[in-house]
This record gives C-alpha cells, structure tokens and sequence, in this order.
C-alpha cells in the first residue's frame, strides 16, 4: 500500500485526527513538492518551478521567500515557536505579517489554548488552520516509514517535524 494510502487508513482510525482529516480534503500535493528546511545557505533543487507545491517547517518559508518562492502551500508549525524562549521570539518576528495557504501545528490541546492566539498577535495569516498532536505526528512518520519514531516527548525520542512535513506531504499526495 502506498504512504497516502496508510496514512488514509490511519487518519479513519485515530480520533485525534479531525483536524488532520479536514487537512486531507482540502490539501492535494500531487506534482512534485518541496520541503524547505532551514538550514544555512538554502538553495533550490535544478529545474525547480516556483508555482510547485512548498512545504515549510516553523519559521523555513523566508529564506524560501528570499530565494523568491511565493508563501507556502503547507507550513508545520511547532507549538514551541510561539513559546517565549528568545529564538522563538525571533522565529516570531520574523514570521510577522506573513501568510501561509494551510498551517499545521503541532501541538496538545491545553499547549494550543495557551498559544494559539499568539498568530493572531503576530499579524500571521493561514487560509486554513489544523492542529495535530505529537502523537499523531509520530503515527504519521511511523505510517510513512515503519518506525516507531517515539512521540516527542523528549529530546531523545522527538519526531523531526522536518521528517514529519516530508511524511505528511506523502500521505497529501506528493509523488513518492
């Protein structure tokens, strides 16, 4: 079965996943995606077209923007980049005033209630907003790679939400 197809089945099996299953009806990444880390001097892949599906990981869609890519189809946002840590801060200021077409966060209920109105504060606009838990995301990566990749819960079992974005764009679609 393929990567979207099991995480289809698993989107029907978890409860969690309502928002992510909205996601799945409304996002379909079905030409060649890609997934812009942000990792220093960022480039594009040869024969990159700009009207191609992005997917951005928290504050990753600026060096894309610099690079003269348009705002992102996907953005996976952690709960932790709208915390008060200083690079958070940063990651903030530097998202401020920009816009994505589908946000992911990933984030429990009461870390969601607590942060969720800092995009707001921000001036950070998504077309459409899910939020997913650390759980679901690893029941994703796992779907994607047969690992049993831990929850994030700590440091030595989180889930990579760059590796997660590269899964959740499979599963929306995206060619293998």
């Amino acid at each position: 079965m393929s990567i979207a197809g099991e995480v289809s089945r698993l989107l029907e099996r978890v409860r969690e996943a309502g928002d992510a299953r909205r996601l799945a009806r409304g996002v379909r990444l079905e030409r060649p995606t890609l997934v812009f880390g942000s990792a220093p001097r960022s480039s594009l892949p040869p024969g990159w077209r700009v009207d191609d599906p992005l997917v951005t990981i928290n504050a990753s869609q600026v060096p894309a923007e610099a690079l003269g890519l348009p705002p992102p189809t996907l953005t996976v946002l952690s709960v932790d980049t709208l915390g008060g840590l200083e690079s958070n801060r940063e990651a903030q200021r530097v998202l401020a005033g920009r816009r994505t077409c589908n946000l992911l966060v990933v984030a429990s209920p009461l870390e969601w209630n607590e942060r969720s109105s800092k995009l707001k504060d921000m001036g950070y606009f998504a077309g459409r907003l899910c939020r997913v838990t650390t759980r679901f995301r690893s029941r994703v990566v796992r779907a994607a790679t047969g690992d049993d990749a831990g929850r994030g819960d700590a440091e030595s079992v989180k889930v990579s939400n760059g590796v997660y974005a590269i899964c959740q764009a499979l599963a929306l679609g995206a060619p293998e």
